[in-house]
């Protein structure tokens, strides 16, 4: 069985001005192979206007489980 993947935030909005949001991904159980995870928001805000994403993608490498 694959495992799963779980995001974790200490925020779910972020208001204007109000600084910046870290998000934590983890795996249910290591996996054999590298998990590729595409990064992605929604909303009103425009991209590189509004905020701006460290990464857009975050790759867990084979045996790692975060």
């Amino acid at each position: 069985m694959p495992p799963t993947l779980s995001l974790s935030s200490s925020k779910t909005v972020l208001e204007e001005e109000n600084g910046s949001m870290d998000v934590q991904i983890a795996l249910s159980t290591p996996s054999s192979k590298p998990i590729v995870v595409n990064l992605s928001t929604s909303g009103t805000a425009i991209k590189g206007t509004d905020y701006t994403l460290s990464k857009e993608s975050i790759t867990i490498a084979p045996g790692d489980s975060v």
